[in-house]
């Protein structure tokens, strides 16, 4: 039986997590428009943001991929972020 404090606990994590995937945070490839501004968006966007396959070339991506400095990045999305199991 789960105590009352890991409930909470569980439920503040999930809170956080909603939070992280409505902010506008994270970067997108193509996204960067002629004068250099850097475009963001949130993965609770409709539709949302993708994850580029491994080895592909990051130079083709449209804006509509997320710009990840590394794998970890990617594994840590696919494992909290919910959207990309």
């Amino acid at each position: 039986m789960l105590s009352t404090t890991s409930v909470y606990s569980f439920l503040l994590e999930g809170a956080r997590l909603d939070l992280l995937r409505s902010l506008p945070i994270f970067e997108t490839h193509g996204g960067a428009s002629k004068d250099g501004v850097v475009t963001f968006v949130s993965l609770a966007s409709t539709p949302p943001p993708l994850l580029a396959p491994a080895g592909a070339d990051v130079s083709l991506l449209p804006a509509t991929f997320l710009c990840l400095d590394t794998d970890a990045e990617a594994g840590m999305l696919e494992t909290y972020a919910g959207r990309y199991e």
